[in-house]
């Protein structure tokens, strides 16, 4: 008796690929991770009242990328890229990779997307943006492999050539920033909303996943009330960013999330 029952076989997408080999890189990387329950029912609470009063729902997602934007701003050294053992280019303009689901063909397609010199954006400026790349298909952005003919060619290369080709991006901190970024910020707090920390192998210097949000006790002014606790998990490459200052960089971003910066004047 066969006790298997239905099943089905898929062939994964090329793109798959570029997924594959970032994996294998970012598994050899030496990350310092930090797990952060933080009080989050300031900024959500100014959220759903700006939508009560004009119907616009603003990006949580693109809140986060504003503080994370701004602590980095002080901590310059999470927003850099090594190059072998001996050196690392720190760089002033912060671009942060995100990643943004469109609405392609009915279904919603988890994209990446380059958002620039996020340290010289509001928060107003960088929820617009967000909204305008969800609205749009990959092609009309410039920031996909759908328009580069030059990565479609890639991911078609037999893996042994993408490992050489990944091998100088890697030695390369400008081509890596241009084309990997140093920092990510990446969610899984849609589909988390009773908490959770998402954890992953990642190739760049920084990341900060956005976890699930749930309601829990916490003392407020020697009071125990119920919050809304946002998990969050922040990743930083450990031969470049020592402990100390990596807990001096994840104190700031905590007490901007914790005090609901940047969302006055929106």
């Amino acid at each position: 008796m066969d006790l298997i029952g239905k099943y089905q076989i898929k062939k994964f997408s090329k793109n798959r690929k570029m997924v594959f080999d970032l994996i294998d890189l970012g598994t050899k990387k030496h990350h310092i991770k930090a797990l952060f329950e933080i009080d989050v029912t300031k900024g959500r609470e100014f959220i759903r009242k700006h939508e009560e009063k004009t119907g616009e729902k603003l990006s949580f997602s693109g809140w986060i990328i504003k503080c994370v934007g701004d602590a980095i701003s002080e901590f310059k050294i999470m927003n850099s890229l090594r190059k072998g053992k001996r050196k690392f280019y720190i760089f002033d303009d912060i671009d942060i990779a995100i990643i943004v689901e469109r609405n392609i063909g009915g279904k919603l397609v988890p994209t990446k997307y380059f958002m620039k010199k996020v340290n010289e954006k509001s928060f107003r400026e960088i929820n617009d943006e967000i909204r305008k790349v969800q609205k749009q298909r990959p092609k009309q952005t410039g920031h996909t492999e759908e328009k580069n003919k030059t990565m479609e060619i890639f991911i078609a290369m037999p893996k042994f050539i993408r490992k050489i080709v990944w091998w100088q991006v890697k030695r390369n901190p400008i081509m890596r920033k241009r084309h990997i970024g140093a920092i990510t910020v990446s969610s899984i707090g849609k589909y988390a909303d009773t908490g959770g920390w998402g954890i992953v192998h990642s190739f760049e210097t920084s990341h900060i996943m956005i976890g699930g949000i749930a309601k829990k006790p916490a003392v407020v002014n020697d009071k125990i009330e119920i919050r809304e606790i946002l998990n969050l998990t922040v990743m930083v490459d450990h031969y470049i960013v020592d402990g100390g200052p990596f807990a001096q960089f994840c104190q700031r971003l905590v007490d901007l999330i914790k005090t609901g910066s940047c969302l006055d004047g929106v």
